[in-house]
């Protein structure tokens, strides 16, 4: 009894002590003489002495052990009573023991909750968790890792290894992992692989295994997490892909710009070196028509590549406008006819000698749908433009069906040398064309298609090619079918009709010397008077002065912009027209200028012909 850590006492059949040991002895402060023979209410107090009472009462009405725990003096204490028996197993008597298990609770219950938050952790984190043993049998699993064995818990999946759980290839992999950490103690850590087996739907994985060891330093078992990266991996992707195309894009910006200047520079070329060729003053007249001719060819071919230019920063920024009306459909496909005839055809010396066609499904010139006929027009000239390129024999064919009452489709189809397939895609970019091999490339910007695929989208329809290396390409494009009564013809311009304005004053706002040159010979031989000013603070100036028949307004301009001048002289006179020119050519500028009081809006450079017929327009 003595060598008990805790008080301990016998008692006989009538409840009084008859051994103790020193350590009751000293909880109780008391000698051996005045405890023993003595009964529960002598020794203890009156709390004690009832707990010590009920504990011996249940084991003489039970003949078991009594256990009971108590609090006294914010202290808990344990008591057990048990019985003592003779040798013919009769109850004699009882014994007993009392232990303070204060710091014993307190380090159960912290032990308690620390496993419910662990439980918790367990569970709540996104990722597989287990324990395995050294033999490779789970010990322990969360819902995620039960989820992957196709298990309902963890009971489950405890004592049993990977070749219940999956195919022999993944379970003998998995179990060579973990042999390899028990002989190695090297841990798996941020492995990334693809994890798929029959049954399981594969997914890229962050697998990690820990070993863990016993006080002695043996590695008893194996903690392993995996985690489900699939969204991390595809982001990972994304990224690469995005980088990958912005190094593309940068390289094709390069080539691009690598285009653009040769696209450039060959119609600079011949414009300035024909304009040095009509210096020399022997040359006969043949001659000069002759260098006149290229030089007019190469300025519409330099116009042209800054209208792609123009075009694709507009559709970009969203400038770019589409404006439909009544068009009479097959007019404006037997004028496209008749521009590309002879180039196609070849009817003049070195030309192609291409069958071309035009297929209509309404045949009637009255036919009228609502569109952009500019648009279309641009579209179609850049189509068959690019058809003309890459077919040297056959034929080209363009023209429309009517596959229902809500589409008309447009085509143009050619016999050239075809696109591959993995190209059909990258026409349609901006710097698709300039990604061909040089020897095979001919001239042009490369945005032609960018440009007709981003009008038709801007008009409502949608643009797709079918293409057959060698066999020849066909350009399908959609637009809506909207249509309307027949619309009266417009006039056409005549570029040679003479004109008399003797009695009239033309007022022209241009602080450029050689657009000033051209305006005031393009006007002189129609009589007029013609008026400059070199500012907008002079052209308000002189508005107020002359009271001119018309104004031709520059909107850039010192001192004051044309716009700013055409809002001040609407102030004071608002019959005068005021036809606004400018280089610049975004939807805002028009808008604003019309705002301002400007009755029309031009670009440059400027056409004769139009900008004639539209002052005289405003004379009749």
């Amino acid at each position: 009894m003595e060598s008990l850590p805790f008080a301990t006492w016998f008692k006989d059949e009538n409840g009084n002590f008859n051994q103790v040991n020193e350590i009751l002895l000293s909880n109780l402060g008391k000698e051996l003489s005045q405890v023993i023979g003595r009964g529960d209410r002598e020794v203890f107090d009156q709390e004690e002495a009832r707990q010590s009472e009920e504990g011996d009462r249940e084991v003489y009405k039970t003949g078991k052990i009594s256990e009971s725990t108590y609090s006294r003096e914010k202290r808990i204490i344990k008591s057990v009573h048990f019985p003592v028996r003779d040798k013919n197993g009769e109850l004699t008597g009882t014994g007993g023991y009392r232990e303070d298990i204060t710091n014993l609770t307190a380090s159960l219950q912290a032990l308690h909750r620390e496993r419910e938050t662990l439980e918790v952790l367990l569970e709540s984190l996104p990722f597989c968790i287990f324990f395995t043993d050294r033999h490779h049998r789970y010990i322990r699993v969360n819902r995620m890792m039960a989820k992957l064995l196709r298990v309902s818990g963890s009971d489950e999946a405890v004592g049993k290894t990977n070749k219940v759980f999956f195919t022999k290839r993944v379970a003998r992999k998995m179990i060579e992992e973990d042999r390899t950490i028990i002989e190695t103690g090297a841990p798996i850590v941020n492995k990334i692989l693809y994890f798929e087996d029959d049954g399981v739907d594969g997914f890229w994985m962050e697998k990690n295994k820990i070993p863990i060891r016993d006080e002695r330093g043996v590695i008893t078992m194996i903690i392993g997490i995996f985690k489900d990266v699939s969204d991390l991996m595809r982001i990972e992707n994304e990224l690469k892909e995005a980088r990958d195309r912005a190094e593309e894009s940068d390289r094709l910006k390069t080539s691009f710009l690598a285009n653009m200047s040769h696209e450039i520079r060959t119609p600079m070329n011949g414009i300035i070196g024909f304009a040095n060729l009509l210096k020399d003053p022997d040359l006969s007249n043949d001659k000069k028509d002759l260098f006149l001719k290229h030089i007019d060819h190469s300025s519409n071919q330099l116009l042209n590549i800054i209208d792609d230019i123009i075009d694709i920063s507009k559709i970009e920024s969203g400038q770019l406008k589409i404006s439909n009306k009544p068009v009479r459909i097959n007019g404006i496909l037997e004028e496209i006819y008749s521009s590309f005839f002879h180039r196609i055809r070849g009817d003049e010396p070195g030309q192609k000698r291409v069958d071309f066609k035009l297929k209509k499904e309404n045949e009637s010139n009255d036919f009228t749908i609502v569109t952009d006929d500019f648009r279309l027009s641009q579209v179609f000239n850049n189509l068959i433009g690019n058809a003309i390129k890459f077919t040297k024999e056959g034929h080209i064919t363009f023209g429309y069906s009517l596959r229902s009452n809500r589409h008309i489709e447009f085509f143009v189809s050619d016999s050239g040398i075809g696109i591959p397939n993995n190209k059909t895609r990258l026409i349609f970019d901006r710097f698709g064309q300039v990604d061909q091999e040089r020897s095979l490339q001919p001239s042009g910007t490369g945005l032609g298609l960018p440009i007709s695929k981003s009008l038709v989208n801007l008009m409502g329809g949608e643009m797709w090619v079918e293409s057959a290396v060698g066999k020849g390409t066909t350009f399908y494009f959609t637009l809506p079918l909207v249509v309307e009564e027949p619309v009266e013809e417009s006039r056409a311009l005549i570029s040679n009709k003479t004109y008399n304005w003797s009695k009239k004053h033309i007022l022209v706002a241009e602080d450029e010397e050689l657009n000033w040159h051209f305006v005031r010979e393009m006007l002189r031989q129609t009589g007029a008077t013609i008026h400059r000013a070199r500012d907008g603070r002079e052209v308000v100036t002189q508005a107020r002065k002359l009271s001119p028949d018309a104004i031709l307004m520059d909107i850039k301009m010192p001192e004051m912009s044309g716009i700013d001048a055409a809002r001040k002289i609407r102030g004071f006179n608002n019959r005068v027209p005021i036809i606004a020119q400018t280089a610049y050519v975004m939807a805002e500028e028009k808008e604003e200028s019309i705002k301002a009081g400007c009755n029309h809006f031009v670009t440059k450079p400027l056409d004769r012909t139009t900008i004639m017929e539209l002052i005289d327009s405003y004379f009749r």
